[in-house]
């Protein structure tokens, strides 16, 4: 299942289902509003408090309050509209998937490899990952990306430096974030290919047959947990331990961008 038909699919339930996709677009503000908005407001009341007029600290705190309990509603109304979108979402992605292999094989004809246990797999993982994905957008991308954009107008309103310097620390971070998981693909498939090929031939050299001269021979079983121990544990923690590497420099990368930033 290519990439292409996935964005195909999930175009198609955007266009059928405009007013559940273009009700979470508001709820999205929510996030700004309590990683920028609380705070802002909570420094006021704390400001308030030595306040000389009793009327205007009443006032900082109600307005507080209120806001507190909008944002709070807000999350439960974007709760609830999530739960039915990704219901809507997955439903739609597995009918439209569904549809689009039987029009394949039934253009190109009966292939029983591409059918059974494969198709099972693809209607039950597929829409799984469209809706997390889908989620990962709307809850996380989506919205932080609005919360940056917030806070580097208000930073920009303080200090045109400090705002400028701010753009800048969220433009590496970003780069980085994206630039992560093209870097370390490559290691984690290698990683994955690594450990197929070690059950590949361990298989090989316990299957069928070899089973029972394993079994009959004392030095032939030794010799193959040496073997696996050795060559195959190593060839292992040796994908492992790139695949790791390459996390870790991004995750220092990022440390670096943040104590720059605080510097």
């Amino acid at each position: 299942m290519s990439s292409t038909t996935l964005r195909d699919i999930l175009h198609a339930f955007v266009r059928q289902h405009p007013k559940a996709v273009g009700a979470l677009l508001p709820l999205m503000a929510i996030v700004p509003m309590q990683e920028v908005g609380l705070p802002l407001l909570y420094g006021r009341v704390l400001a308030a408090i030595v306040s000389p007029s009793e009327a205007e600290f009443r006032k900082t705190v109600a307005v507080a309050m209120a806001t507190t309990a909008s944002v709070h509603a807000g999350m439960l109304l974007r709760d609830a509209m999530n739960a039915r979108v990704h219901a809507l979402l997955q439903c739609f992605v597995r009918a439209e998937l569904l549809e689009r292999m039987l029009h394949q094989q039934a253009n190109e004809g009966y292939d029983a490899t591409s059918t059974g246990i494969e198709w099972m797999y693809l209607l039950s993982v597929v829409p799984e990952l469209c809706s997390l994905w889908f989620r990962y957008v709307t809850d996380y991308i989506a919205p932080y990306l609005g919360t940056f954009a917030v806070a580097a107008v208000y930073l920009g309103r303080l200090d045109t430096a400090l705002g400028a310097t701010f753009v800048a620390f969220v433009g590496a971070l970003f780069a980085t974030f994206v630039h992560a998981p093209r870097a370390c693909a490559s290691h984690a498939t290698d990683h994955a290919q690594s450990m197929g090929h070690m059950h590949d031939e361990i298989e090989a050299m316990l299957g069928g047959s070899n089973l029972e001269a394993v079994l009959a021979s004392h030095h032939v079983s030794a010799q193959i947990v040496d073997d696996v121990r050795r060559r195959h544990h190593a060839r292992h923690f040796e994908a492992y331990h790139r695949t790791g590497h390459c996390a870790r420099r991004h995750r220092a990368a990022v440390l670096l961008l943040v104590v720059a930033f605080v510097a």
